[in-house]
């Protein structure tokens, strides 16, 4: 544990030797600083770009002419089913990857991160290569090169950041999509209801809303949290009969059910995963065997 100690603080002051002597000021800045500058830009543009893409979907999704109720079961599988479904295709990722290191997954995040760090690296070289002299190139060169054959070793150091990104961006998303939801909800009279092919009963579907409703229907009352039996009963659509039979107390008791799927299964497992991404980029850095 000394030697490793030593060997990184001697590592230590030999890059602060490098960066005192090869960036002396603001004008030449270091691979680091460009990086930092660069992934600050990044996750603001993240942010941003998710919550106008949630925006977006919103409002596009909650037109609504007055005649036909929002489907429920369309918004739940929309923009509650198809996010969950990702971040359970990558958690058996995670889990297989230990069980079976020589099976290669063809993991959406995987695909999307190789493409961005190859992006990035070349970005990276580019800018830093106008910043030495000439008789420092061919090292510069030497140095990335290394970095790319070595892919397996320093490949977390990107990933894990690239990672925090992308749940950045679905954090975003999902405020988006809720801002415009509530917005929605307050200016608008919209109405919910349900309707399948299938012959799903009443029943079924208030079982299944339970169990979806488990992680915040204990600290929040029925009425505040999920609808009743009665109300799903009250809420279904029958194409045949238009909505005009049904009453506005079954017809608006979803939405707070939305709103709390979008909370739960949206915001907070997004912010979750980011804050596993921020500890596991830490982990990863400290882990590193030069």
């Amino acid at each position: 544990d000394e030697s490793a100690s030593t060997t990184r603080d001697l590592i230590r002051l030999w890059i602060r030797k490098r960066r005192q002597q090869d960036f002396p000021g603001p004008d030449r800045k270091s691979p680091g600083a460009i990086f930092g500058d660069a992934y600050f830009l990044a996750r603001n543009l993240a942010v941003i770009k998710g919550l106008l893409v949630g925006l977006v979907a919103g409002f596009s999704f909650f037109t609504y002419t007055g005649t036909t109720p929002v489907n429920v079961f369309h918004f739940l599988l929309l923009f509650v089913i198809s996010q969950m479904a990702l971040v359970g295709f990558l958690l058996t990722a995670w889990l297989l990857h230990p069980l079976l290191p020589s099976l290669r997954l063809p993991s959406f995040y995987s695909l999307l991160f190789r493409g961005l760090i190859s992006n990035i690296i070349a970005f990276f070289q580019k800018k830093w290569l106008r910043t030495v002299a000439a008789d420092q190139r061919a090292s510069v060169n030497q140095a990335f090169g290394i970095f790319k054959a070595r892919s397996t070793v320093y490949g977390s150091l990107f990933y894990w950041p690239l990672f925090a990104l992308s749940q950045l961006f679905a954090i975003g998303f999902n405020l988006g999509l809720l801002a415009a939801t509530l917005v929605k909800i307050l200016t608008s009279d919209l109405a919910f209801g349900w309707q399948s092919t299938m012959q799903f009963s009443a029943e079924a579907i208030h079982r299944a809303v339970m169990l979806v409703a488990l992680p915040w229907s204990w600290f929040i009352p029925q009425a505040s949290s999920y609808p009743s039996l009665a109300e799903i009963e009250g809420s279904r659509i029958i194409l045949k009969e238009g909505i005009y039979h049904l009453t506005t107390g079954d017809l608006i008791a979803w939405w707070p059910f939305l709103v709390f799927c979008l909370l739960f299964y949206g915001l907070f497992v997004r912010t979750t995963l980011f804050v596993v991404g921020k500890i596991m980029e830490h982990t990863s850095l400290n882990n590193l065997q030069l």
